[in-house]
């Protein structure tokens, strides 16, 4: 927290395997509201494997989160996904998802003050754009850091660069509603901010 504001806890970690890099803000910790499992979830399904050991510390709330997003994506995807508490003194295990947290948040931080540089004044913690700011800065690390391999985690994980454009936090920006356009004389185009990727998707989210 700072200046007495609470801010919202975010779920980090990372994929051994090809070093993707999860940050998720979340309403509560645990399953306490329904988006928390369905964006873990989804995170697990982008993996892109039929088994995997989703392991954690052994915070209660953390667990049973993890445990539900699990018991989700077996059922109904029919991935193998198995819960694996971090064991004590698991030193590896705990220095990745530590690197993970340590990055995400910096991330954030740059995000936040390249934002507040543009306004010309701070960002409250509570504030609605905050979220939106992890959630923008994630997709950044995995598509633009390399790794020593000198590969992204995007290409580790697709087996190619990402080609797509992304525009600064906050800026403002063109975008096309769905559906048919009420005039033809109306071009159908406008006026946003820009407030990140979404992941797993071709789009973007434009507030």
């Amino acid at each position: 927290s700072e200046e007495g504001q609470a801010a919202s806890p975010i779920l980090c970690g990372r994929c051994r395997t090809d070093k993707w890099v999860v940050g998720l803000p979340l309403p509560c910790k645990g399953t306490g509201h329904p988006y928390c499992e369905t964006a873990l979830a989804a995170e697990l399904r982008r993996v892109g494997r039929w088994k995997m050991f989703v392991r954690s510390d052994r915070e209660p709330a953390i667990r049973a989160l993890i445990n539900a997003a699990c018991a989700t994506v077996t059922r109904v995807q029919g991935i193998e996904a198995v819960p694996e508490p971090v064991r004590l003194g698991d030193s590896d295990a705990n220095g990745l998802a530590e690197n993970a947290v340590k990055e995400v948040k910096a991330k954030a931080r740059s995000v936040k003050y390249a934002l507040e540089t543009l306004l010309g004044e701070s960002v409250a913690l509570d504030h609605a754009c905050v979220p939106f700011m992890v959630m923008h800065g994630v997709p950044c690390l995995n598509r633009g850091r390399r790794e020593t391999s000198g590969k992204t985690p995007y290409e580790r994980r697709y087996g190619r660069c990402w080609t797509g454009k992304v525009a600064e936090f906050s800026e403002r920006v063109m975008w096309l509603p769905e559906g048919k356009r009420a005039s033809r004389i109306d071009s159908g185009y406008r006026a946003g901010i820009f407030l990140g990727l979404v992941e797993g998707a071709a789009a973007y989210d434009v507030g």
